[in-house]
């Protein structure tokens, strides 16, 4: 009897078993391997939200609502269809309540789904099969945007039947069509990261309250910019194109960084949770500049009549890179600095190239490479741009203090998170940068009282050094003094200085465990080195329960 052997490890299945197996069951049609390959979160949560009765009651109401407007719509405009716009009303109606559906019901479904399974208690069983975190989240995600796919089929009809009337616009109807569909998936992925950061009844309460609340606002904002004033107008205008591309590709990087926010709240502390995010972070600020640079000296281009120039690409840079930074770069600074046996094990065998990587490897220090670079690139970005447009000089220190600022707080961040996990070894990250936050807070906030003292001093005009400690009120007071900006740009260095000499040392050494970490070899490594060793099976067990 022939036997096929499947892998040194797994058995052995007979020829005359599987054709057994063929004969009982048959070849497998297109349809049946097309199901297996599919992702399984998505065919379990697919076929539990279709039969859920929060979507069973929002079809069967959009469905009723479409035929309401219709018989309404004919007969309030039963003697103009020929020559008003009948088809044009009543499309907006129609996009208004797909807009309700695709924007608070399918998003709010997706919050739910995270919350679900931890609420009947299948969350942890999930997490430990042999999906992985990804595949769980790109799930969910495929399930809410097959609940939207299905909303728009429900409305479909109803849209096709104002194309026979006066006043349609086809460009209008596919535009406002795209738009909600990649918006929805847009608050999708944003409620899915929410919810995979969410434990606990009472937060749960908490939380879906304020997502409601922001969908309800993220509806008023949808309206508003689907049904504008002299929206239309702009479609026939190349440069409203240009700009909408470049919005639709930031929403989409921001698409992905969300998912990305929802893997890493779904895998192992033990795991790599870092890489991902600041690859994708990364990202986004090297696609805004490729972009920006190729808008402001490639395709010079006007909005509204006046010229975007190299002056407009950097004050936008500035702003947007400030934020980004900000946000993003509080999470990398305030990572523990060790670096677990899983991690190292993925590291690269060459120095050079675990050089690149280390600032995008967990840990604070790596972190702080990271940010400190960016926030250096975009200094050089954005002098650049001003230095290719004519802007006053002070506009050039205002770029200098915002930067010096951004790299001060880094620093002072991920020093103040390496001493808490010094103290309290056994601190969370999160209640490492909530204590951050309220201490930046306690800083922001040293100057109000400087300026209370001063006004009781009837010393209204005085710019004090400890304003430095917020950057608000410090630019707020100097205004557009020179004296005052320099004054400024002198004591950041200053702190600047100081905070890097104490980060040096440590991010030296947070460098050295990545270029000195061992090369260790993976499972499949060691089942050919070691086919032949006696002591091999045992040398695998413990391995691999250092490894978990």
């Amino acid at each position: 009897m022939a036997e096929a052997s499947m892998g040194p490890t797994s058995s052995t299945i007979s020829a005359d078993a599987k054709a057994a197996m063929l004969l009982v069951s048959g070849p497998m049609t297109w349809m049946e391997r097309l199901t297996d390959r599919l992702n399984p979160i998505f065919v379990k949560e697919g076929r539990q939200s279709l039969r859920s009765k929060t979507f069973v009651i929002a079809f069967l109401l959009l469905v009723f609502t479409g035929w309401f407007i219709s018989a309404i719509g004919v007969l309030s405009n039963i003697g103009s269809l020929d020559y008003g716009d009948a088809g044009r009303e009543m499309f907006q109606w129609y996009f208004g309540v797909l807009a309700v559906a695709i924007t608070l019901v399918v998003p709010f479904g997706a919050f739910r789904s995270l919350i679900t399974e931890r609420d009947e208690y299948t969350f942890e069983p999930l997490v430990i099969t042999s999906l992985s975190p990804r595949q769980i989240v790109v799930g969910k995600l495929m399930t809410a945007m097959l609940q939207a796919f299905l909303f728009y089929s429900a409305i479909a009809p109803f849209m096709a039947f104002t194309s026979l009337l006066n006043g349609f616009d086809m460009a209008y109807a596919v535009f406002l069509l795209v738009f909600g569909l990649l918006y929805s998936l847009l608050i999708s992925s944003a409620s899915l990261a929410i919810g995979s950061l969410v434990h606990g009844r009472v937060w749960q309460t908490i939380v879906s309250l304020v997502i409601l609340g922001g969908l309800l606002f993220a509806l008023g904002m949808e309206f508003g910019f689907a049904f504008g004033s002299g929206f239309e107008r702009q479609l026939n205008d190349s440069d409203f194109w240009l700009g909408f591309g470049a919005v639709s590709l930031g929403a989409v990087s921001y698409i992905i960084l969300l998912q990305q926010i929802a893997i890493i709240n779904l895998t192992f502390e033990a795991d790599n949770r870092s890489t991902g995010m600041r690859v994708i972070a990364f990202g986004q600020f090297a696609i805004f500049w490729i972009i920006g640079y190729g808008i402001a000296g490639l395709w010079p281009t006007s909005f509204g009549g006046g010229s975007i120039s190299w002056s407009d690409i950097a004050e936008i840079g500035m702003v947007l890179g400030t934020l980004h930074w900000s946000i993003l770069g509080l999470p990398m600074v305030t990572e523990r600095n060790d670096l677990s046996v899983r991690v190292q094990t993925s590291l690269p065998r060459l120095s050079l190239f675990r050089l690149f990587v280390t600032p995008f490897l967990p840990g604070g220090m790596r972190g702080l490479i990271l940010v400190l670079g960016s926030v250096g690139l975009l200094w050089l970005m954005v002098r650049h741009g001003l230095m290719m447009s004519t802007y006053p000089y002070d506009l050039n220190s205002f770029v200098d203090i915002l930067c010096l600022y951004l790299a001060v707080h880094a620093m002072v961040a991920s020093l103040l998170a390496q001493g808490m996990y010094f103290f309290w070894p056994s601190m969370k990250p999160s209640h490492v940068r909530a204590g951050v936050v309220v201490v930046f807070l306690l800083m922001w906030m040293l100057p109000l009282f400087v300026v209370a003292y001063f006004e009781s001093q009837r010393a209204y005009n005085v710019f004090s050094m400890l304003y430095v400690t917020s950057p608000f009120i410090a630019m707020d007071a100097m205004g557009s003094n020179a004296s005052r900006m320099t004054m400024l740009t002198l004591e950041l260095l200053v702190w600047g200085g100081i905070m890097l000499a104490c980060c040096l040392w440590p991010m030296f050494l947070a460098l050295l465990e990545v270029v000195n970490a061992p090369i260790r070899t993976t499972r499949n490594d060691r089942d050919l080195t070691n086919s032949n060793d006696p002591n091999s099976a045992m040398f695998d067990e413990d391995h691999d329960m250092a490894e978990s």
